[in-house]
C-alpha cells in the first residue's frame, strides 16, 4: 500500500479482410487517494471502425484515397485533479513554539475534513468520428463525435464548520457533455524544392451538472448550479457606469446603505429593489473555461529551411 498511483492494461485487436476492425481494452487502476474499499478500479472500453475505401465499390471513387467510418464505448475511471491521501483528516503544520525552556511544541490547524467514502468519478463516454485522406493525400483530416457522462464527480468542497473544519473532498453529483472534435490537413503546394502546409485543429465543448450532493439543488457556496457548466462565473452584472444624469436613480440606491457616484461601476439590480446584495442581485456572467478551443499551424519547407507560423484561440465564455 505504498504506491501512489497504479496502472495495467489489456487490449486485444482484430482485423478481417482489411475492412473491418475490433479493440477490446481493459484497464486496471489504484490509486492512494481512497481508501482500501475503493482504491482500485477497472476500466472496459470497446471499439469498432470499417474502411469504407477498401470495399470494392469505392474503386471507382479516384478522388477518395481513405475513409473510415469508427465508434467506439467505454468507461473511464478517474482520480480528479487532487493530492493523495484525500480520505484523511488534514493538519497544517504552522511552526513550533516553547512553552518551557527546553520544550518544544507544534502549531497545528484544521486543514481538510477526511472523507473515507470517496471514490473514483466514472466516466461513460460514446464516440463516432470519420477519417478520411482525399486528393492523393493533399486533403486529410479526423471528425470525431463524443457524448458522455460523469458520476461521482470528485471536488473540494465547503461545509458548515460547526466541527472546526471548512473544506473536505467529496463526490459530489453528476455532469455530461457533447462536443466534437476537428483536425483539417491539408497541402497546398509541393514542388521539388518548395512546400506549404497547413494543420487546422478545432474543439467545441458543452458541459453541465446534472445532479449535486443535494439532488438538483443547486450549490451557491461553491458555484455549482443545475443545468449550467462547472467553472462559471457568478457575480454581479455591469451597466456600464454612474453618470452625472442619474443622480436620481443613484439616490434611490444610496438611500438604502450604498454609495455610489458618477464615474463608478453601475451594478444591475435584478430584483427592482434598489439593493444590489449578493443573494438577490448576482447571476452568471460567464465561464472560467472557453466553449471552442482553435489552433492552426502553416509549415513552409524551402529545401532545407523550415518556418512554422502557429496560432491559438480560445472563444465564447459567454
Amino acid at each position: 500500500q505504498d504506491f501512489k498511483d497504479a496502472n495495467i492494461s489489456l487490449r486485444l485487436n482484430y482485423s478481417y479482410d482489411k475492412r473491418y476492425l475490433a479493440e477490446l481494452t481493459l484497464a486496471g487502476m489504484g490509486s492512494n487517494k481512497f481508501d482500501t474499499n475503493d482504491r482500485f478500479f477497472f476500466s472496459p472500453a470497446v471499439g469498432a471502425s470499417w474502411i469504407i475505401s477498401n470495399e470494392s465499390f469505392m474503386k471507382e471513387a479516384k478522388a477518395v484515397n481513405f475513409l473510415k467510418l469508427k465508434a467506439s464505448f467505454g468507461v473511464l475511471g478517474y482520480t480528479g485533479n487532487t493530492g493523495f491521501f484525500l480520505y484523511q483528516t488534514g493538519w497544517n503544520n504552522n511552526g513550533n513554539y516553547n512553552f518551557f525552556q527546553d520544550q518544544t511544541d507544534h502549531k497545528v490547524s484544521l486543514a481538510r475534513w477526511g472523507n473515507p467514502d470517496l471514490t473514483w468519478e466514472k466516466t461513460t463516454q460514446y464516440n463516432i468520428g470519420i477519417d478520411y485522406s482525399v486528393l492523393n493525400g493533399r486533403i486529410s483530416g479526423v471528425v470525431d463525435f463524443y457524448t458522455s457522462r460523469t458520476t461521482d464527480l470528485l471536488m473540494e468542497m465547503t461545509i458548515p464548520s460547526l466541527n472546526g473544519y471548512t473544506k473536505t473532498y467529496a463526490n459530489v453529483g453528476k455532469t455530461s457533455n457533447i462536443g466534437v472534435d476537428i483536425t483539417l490537413n491539408t497541402v497546398n503546394i509541393k514542388s521539388h524544392d518548395f512546400e506549404w502546409t497547413t494543420s487546422i485543429n478545432a474543439a467545441w465543448q458543452k458541459d453541465q451538472i446534472d445532479e449535486l450532493a443535494n439532488g438538483k439543488e443547486d450549490d451557491i457556496n461553491n458555484t455549482w448550479f443545475i443545468g449550467e457548466a462547472l467553472g462559471v462565473i457568478y457575480d454581479y452584472e455591469s451597466d456600464g457606469l454612474w453618470h452625472e444624469e442619474d443622480a436620481a436613480e443613484m439616490a434611490k440606491f444610496n438611500a438604502n446603505g450604498h454609495s455610489f457616484s458618477p464615474g463608478m461601476v453601475k451594478p444591475v439590480d435584478q430584483n427592482g429593489d434598489y439593493k444590489i446584495d449578493p443573494n438577490d442581485d448576482r447571476v452568471i456572467i460567464g465561464h472560467t473555461r472557453p466553449r471552442w478551443t482553435f489552433g492552426m499551424t502553416n509549415t513552409f519547407t524551402y529545401k532545407n529551411f523550415d518556418l512554422s507560423v502557429m496560432m491559438y484561440g480560445r472563444f465564447d465564455y459567454m
